[in-house]
């Protein structure tokens, strides 16, 4: 996925990120220059899954008319993008354990293509920053609620829509995104 070129840009490791897209630029042009054949058959695969069968997987974006369905997921990954970066630690900003759970889900619901697989690999972060958001619980508290909300995600992914389950990873990413916001603002005026 793409997307995740996003986390050294975030993390504010610029160079890098610009070394790893030109990287996956260049694999993309060899394989279009010295292998032609394979990556045809790559660019007809695409173009066949996601133009004529209109197979985009599941997810918030799917459910948007053909032109916004491409520039919805991007769009909600630029705006989400400069929450994280002014949300990303630093030495003025301590850490807070919601940002990479964040940056993980953001990097698998800019996919205009989410599928199951990608949904289960979004859990793990969702989960992470649904137990982070209050900030009161006590260690043994927050083991019981994942417990608890671990064995309900397992039964909304076999008993749900896809789509039901992406708007949940989207409210988790709201969630977490909230209670990064609330971290940053100074002890007499958190929520």
């Amino acid at each position: 996925m793409l997307a995740f070129l996003l986390f050294p840009l975030l993390r504010g490791y610029v160079l890098p990120s610009v070394v790893s897209t030109l990287a996956v630029a260049l694999g993309f042009l060899a394989q279009r220059l010295f292998m032609p054949a394979l990556y045809h058959r790559f660019s007809q695969a695409v173009y066949t899954q996601l133009v004529l069968t209109g197979d985009m997987g599941f997810g918030v974006f799917v459910k948007f008319p053909g032109p916004l369905r491409t520039a919805a997921p991007v769009i909600f990954a630029a705006g989400v993008a400069v929450v994280l970066w002014y949300l990303r630690p630093g030495r003025w900003n301590t850490a807070s354990r919601v940002w990479l759970p964040a940056v993980l889900l953001t990097c698998i619901l800019a996919s205009p293509r989410l599928l199951g697989y990608d949904a289960q690999i979004a859990m793990l972060p969702a989960l992470c920053l649904l137990l982070e958001i209050p900030s009161t619980w006590s260690d043994k508290q927050k083991k019981i609620a994942a417990t608890l909300i671990s064995l309900a995600l397992l039964i909304v992914c076999k008993k749900t829509s896809m789509y039901v389950v992406s708007l949940f990873l989207l409210l988790a990413l709201g969630g977490g995104l909230y209670r990064a916001f609330n971290d940053r603002l100074p002890e007499g005026q958190r929520a």
